[in-house]
């Protein structure tokens, strides 16, 4: 799972993928909000492989705009 933000606009996303063998990570995507395609090179720093999940998703949260 990659969590990646469109360059143009900011739109979070969240794709399906992992990294290779020496760390990175290549993404590729149109974003859903703004059109602008996305080619993107990553050095990932750390895996989550073979962590509990529900762990890891418990803490995170990704504030959006509030509506009144």
């Amino acid at each position: 799972m990659l969590i990646v933000e469109c360059q143009n606009c900011g739109q979070v996303r969240v794709l399906a993928g992992s990294s290779d063998p020496s760390g990175m990570v290549k993404v590729a995507f149109t974003c859903g909000s703004c059109g602008a395609g996305q080619v993107l090179q990553l050095n990932v720093s750390s895996s989550a492989e073979g962590r509990d999940l529900r762990g890891m998703v418990l803490g995170m949260a990704i504030a959006g705009p509030r509506t009144a």
